[in-house]
């Protein structure tokens, strides 16, 4: 490497949006992380809940509050430390939800809203900025705090299509919600992992606990078989969870249903031996409805369970 080489200097988040060193006494900065709530989650499969929980000003029976003064620039913690930034608002009021919390009425600064979703930043933690939840008013006497966000919080990534991603995280760490699903499928990362692999798959209903075992092989891999869920009316032409969204709407789908992947496959192996492992879940995960049971449960027919896999898709069932 050229000893001359520089290496480019980070980009300044109040920089790029137009905020001056002057101005940041205008505003508040709010680091969202909760170790109990997948907040980034959450925010993918339900932007509206999301929003209430970042502008909860002081939760029911709790003394903690978190004042917003000014404007407020919202960011949510993404799956590997850094943040997102979902834009920036102007408190209007407040109310109170139906659990008593104590929630701002807010509206968005349209000046900022290209950045907002497409934006991700990094920022140096220090210990002086542990707590995650803790909102930072620029205007402080502690006038180290606008230091620090102006020098350390630096634009990350920006992404053209809206929502950034994460990177893919491994086979095996796979967890998504449908609309996070949707949204990685339009990715070459993530697309190029699943086409490249035939797979066991899980869905969860998190509303219940009822699982869905599946199979993907043949062209496309695991990838065509989620494009069959990620679009159209997200049951991939399972019985069982025609009948749901039949009964429940295919929000019901997009509001409880998550992705895994519990083993892959060179697509080099054979159907037989990928439906035999399909049904070693099936069994390990008791996702087979038995309706003569006390307490039917699962997404899986009998039918399905019984399939060879010869020639045709399990998941079709």
């Amino acid at each position: 490497m050229d000893d001359n080489t520089q290496q480019a200097s980070p980009i300044r988040f109040f920089e790029m949006v137009g905020i001056g060193r002057d101005e940041m006494k205008n505003y508040t900065v709010r680091l969202n992380s909760n170790k109990y709530i997948d907040v980034f989650n959450l925010y993918y499969s339900n932007r509206q809940e999301a929003m209430e929980w970042i502008f909860t000003r002081k939760w029911s029976g709790k003394d903690a509050s978190g004042n917003i003064y000014g404007k407020a620039l919202q960011f949510i913690q993404t799956h590997d430390g850094r943040w997102l930034f979902v834009g920036a608002f102007s408190t209007t009021g407040e109310y109170r939800n139906a659990k008593g919390d104590q929630v701002y009425y807010y509206e968005e600064d349209l000046k900022f809203k290209s950045y907002a979703d497409r934006t991700i930043v990094s920022f140096a933690r220090n210990a002086g900025l542990r707590d995650l939840r803790t909102v930072y008013q620029l205007s402080s006497p502690r006038t180290d705090w606008c230091t620090r966000f102006w020098n350390d919080l630096t634009v990350s990534e920006i992404s053209e299509r809206g929502m950034p991603h994460d990177p893919f995280p491994g086979y095996s760490n796979v967890s998504l919600s449908l609309p996070e699903l949707q949204t990685v499928l339009s990715f070459g990362e993530w697309q190029g992992a699943l086409r490249a692999v035939s797979a066991i798959y899980l869905q969860t209903d998190r509303a219940n606990g009822w699982h869905y075992v599946g199979s993907a092989y043949g062209d496309g891999g695991l990838l065509g078989r989620w494009n069959d869920y990620a679009w159209g009316d997200h049951t991939g032409g399972n019985k069982l969870l025609k009948e749901l969204v039949a009964q429940e709407g295919e929000e019901y789908i997009s509001n409880n249903f998550q992705y895994s992947i519990l083993e892959v496959f060179n697509p080099a192996i054979d159907a037989s031996t990928i439906i035999r492992r399909e049904h070693w879940w099936m069994e390990t995960l008791g996702s087979v409805r038995d309706e003569k049971s006390t307490n039917p449960h699962g997404y899986n027919t009998g039918k399905q369970y019984k399939n060879t896999g010869e020639g045709k898709d399990a998941g079709a069932y």
